[in-house]
Formats: C-alpha cells, structure tokens, sequence
C-alpha cells in the first residue's frame, strides 16, 4: 500500500530532509507549513480543516515551537501548536497513523523546572501516536540548517577564524540524534507503511 503521507512542519530542520528521503524512495507527501505556500498553520481551525479533509494515512507532526526560549517569547501560541494542535488533528484524522515528535525534555518535566517547551510536548502525547521522545538532532541540513542548538552553535563557533567557542551554564546530560538516523527511521515507516502493522501504543527514545 502506498501511503497518502502529510507532514506537519516541511519546512523546517527536519521536515526539509525528510521530504527528500521521501522523494528519493519515490513517495510524494502533503505539507503544512507557516512558511509555505500557501501558508497553512496547524493551530488554526483553519489549517485544522485542511489537514483532516485530505485524508492522510500517514502524519509526521513535526511543527513545534522549538526550544526554551522561543517558547517563553509566546506561551500561549507555544501552548496552541506544541500541545492543541496534535491532540485536535489526531482526533480528527482517527484513522490515520499519527507519529508525533515529540521531546526527551519531557522526561524531565518534574518539580519545581518546569517549563513551557518541556511541558506543552508532554501534554500532546496521547496513547494511540506513535511517539517519538527525540534529543537534539544533530546534523547538515543545506536546505534549512538550525544553528540556534547548542552543537550546531559549537560546531560553528568552532570553525571560526579564530576559533572561539564559550560554554555557560549548569552540567547538563541531552541525549542527541543525528539527523540522517531519523530522517532514515521516519522514511522506513512511510516505505514500510501498513496501519495493521505499525505498532502505535509504544514511545520510543531516540538518543
């Protein structure tokens, strides 16, 4: 079976590779994106409707307010697209195979260090996805590279001339995920695609 596959976020870091490991395999895919066109936003009951009227088999939910900070710039959009949207769309799409990027920052959403990212990821995961608690990917992405993360700032700083490269706050352990190990994971589903033999009620780690 030939999947009818959508990706949420196509766009960005990941959903670009994705998109081209997709079309090397000889599969085309449906994409929602704020920054395409035109520009569909999953946190509208628009973007919403379009989504659920094209019928998709397969759902890589990729969009995110990524990261910390950009998340405390607008917590309730961050709240609308990490944690609304998922949960909307796979009701909406009941019978399609939601996989959902989620955060391995979610295993540390306890106590008083809580945060917006952390806990908006933790609340959009509902039995049923197949979830995905990822690290950092790390990775060359000449289509849409991501230099706000700290490896790709290091690797970056550290091919400066002078090289210059300055580490701030507390020890910290982040699992990571390179981004060819992943793209290559979620395209294996798309290629290998059968809603009766995906395994929906588990979460993986990828670290």
């Amino acid at each position: 079976m030939i999947p009818k596959i959508l990706i949420t976020g196509h766009c960005g870091y990941v959903g670009t590779a994705l998109g081209r490991a997709l079309n090397r395999v000889g599969l085309q895919f449906l994409g929602a994106d704020i920054r395409a066109d035109p520009a569909i936003d999953i946190s509208t009951q628009k973007g919403q409707d379009l989504i659920v009227a094209a019928k998709p088999d397969l759902i890589f939910n990729l969009a995110a307010i990524s990261g910390e900070t950009a998340c405390l710039k607008n917590v309730k959009k961050a709240i609308s697209v990490n944690c609304w949207a998922p949960r909307e769309l796979f009701f909406g799409c009941a019978d399609s195979v939601f996989v959902q990027a989620s955060s391995a920052s979610v295993l540390g959403n306890r106590g008083p260090r809580v945060t917006p990212y952390a806990s908006t990821k933790a609340r959009s995961e509902i039995s049923g996805m197949l979830i995905l608690r990822l690290g950092t990917v790390v990775g060359w992405n000449p289509e849409c590279m991501r230099w706000d993360t700290p490896a790709h700032k290091m690797m970056k700083d550290g091919l400066r001339s002078p090289p210059k490269i300055t580490v701030n706050g507390p020890k910290r352990m982040r699992p990571w995920v390179t981004l060819d190990f992943l793209v290559a994971y979620l395209c294996s589903l798309a290629v290998n695609f059968s809603s009766s033999t995906l395994d929906e009620s588990n979460t993986y780690c990828a670290s």
